[in-house]
């Protein structure tokens, strides 16, 4: 009961912050959505969000290319992930997740009759599982890191246990799994290695960013928060690309910075032009292939995002204090391909190092080292 009000209490909010802010207006217009038009028996994804989708979109591509006539559905919690999705041809179906209310998540599941649940990383809504494992649907959790620190697995340790299978990231995921008396766990690796390798094996160019770096070193700062920017020198000596974390940013980088956009960008006036911004959302992925050194945004806010983008294509990687969640930040600055700073000047020092001396192989192998999850993770669920 406790927990339905606490759900209750937050669509109240949501729905009153619908009146003046874009992203909850489509989180709620959005769900007003997700019944429509659903099918039976679709394999049935579940993401919070975009990056949770990038995790998962390697299994997914396994297993239309195994049986392309198999429904996908891909349900999203939040609206950048939705949005993003929509546009990737890879799920039949993309909605909403509803709300998590116990009449709400029974009429789901009967709607949609799924064959089974994939759950990406943690998102372990209550009574979504209660309703599926009420109708026998297996259940697996893809990407799965665990620890002591999620006080809710406690709570939710009886329907856990209930789950058919964890597919985790790292052996202390497992561990903590069997500390709840779960064992049905096996330890796969991060699926985002899969992903970026896939990405970059399509090789896909950008001439007019080729064109624009030139024969000159080139920094791509990537999902950057203001809070990034403020590393930077007015006017550097070397090429700088700069995506923003958020488009609503790239005004003020306008007004900070000489530059161009990426929209504006032609032939014959990206030469003269020292800094180029980004303004849309998908390209970054692909610029990091010209980068000679790549800072990854994110560290000095919330955390880290996605280093392995840049990383997959072995380019030293520079970023913020807030790392220490992140196994393969770690990992590379164990390879010295990768560098924390703190300041303007931790930030001048990384970049000067990272330019005269690139780990590329290491970080390269690195890499490839630790592809495969999405296979083992397609043949543990539909081979066997």
């Amino acid at each position: 009961m406790l927990y339905t009000l606490v759900i209750l209490i937050y669509e109240f909010g949501i729905r009153l912050a619908s009146l003046w802010n874009p992203k909850a207006k489509a989180f709620i217009n959005g769900r007003n959505a997700s019944f429509n038009n659903l099918q039976k028996g679709a394999i049935w994804m579940h993401c919070a969000s975009l990056g949770e989708f990038e995790q998962g979109r390697p299994l997914l591509d396994y297993i239309k290319n195994k049986n392309p006539e198999q429904q996908i559905l891909v349900t999203f919690y939040s609206p950048s992930g939705y949005e993003h999705a929509q546009t990737k041809g890879i799920a039949d179906l993309v909605r909403y997740l509803p709300l998590d209310y116990p009449a709400r998540m029974k009429k789901w599941i009967a709607a949609l009759e799924p064959k089974c649940l994939i759950l990406v990383k943690y998102e372990l809504w209550p009574n979504l599982l209660k309703a599926t494992q009420r109708e026998k649907i297996p259940i697996h959790i893809i990407a799965g890191r665990f620890s002591a620190k999620q006080k809710q697995l406690k709570w939710m340790k009886q329907l856990l246990q209930k789950i058919t299978h964890f597919w985790v990231q790292d052996e202390a995921s497992a561990r903590h799994l069997k500390s709840l008396g779960i064992k049905q766990s096996t330890v796969v690796g991060d699926s985002r290695f899969d992903r970026v390798h896939n990405i970059a094996q399509k090789k896909i160019e950008l001439p007019l960013i080729k064109a624009f770096k030139g024969k000159k070193k080139l920094l791509v700062m990537g999902s950057t928060w203001p809070s990034d920017i403020t590393l930077l020198e007015k006017n550097p000596t070397y090429k700088l690309i700069i995506a923003p974390h958020d488009l609503k940013y790239v005004r003020a980088l306008q007004k900070q910075f000489k530059c161009l956009l990426y929209s504006q960008v032609n032939e014959s006036n990206l030469r003269n032009v020292q800094i180029l911004i980004i303004d849309n959302i998908g390209l970054l992925k692909n610029i990091y292939r010209y980068a000679d050194v790549a800072y990854i945004g994110g560290a000095f806010e919330h955390g880290l995002h996605n280093i392995l983008e840049a990383a997959v294509y072995g380019c030293p990687i520079i970023f913020g204090p807030k790392y220490q969640n992140f196994p393969e930040a770690k990992a590379l600055i164990k390879l010295n391909g990768a560098i924390s700073v703190s300041n303007n000047k931790e930030f001048n020092q990384a970049l000067k190092t990272l330019l005269n001396n690139s780990p590329k192989k290491a970080i390269r192998s690195y890499c490839q080292g630790k592809t495969g999850a999405s296979q083992e993770m397609w043949q543990g669920i539909f081979k066997n």
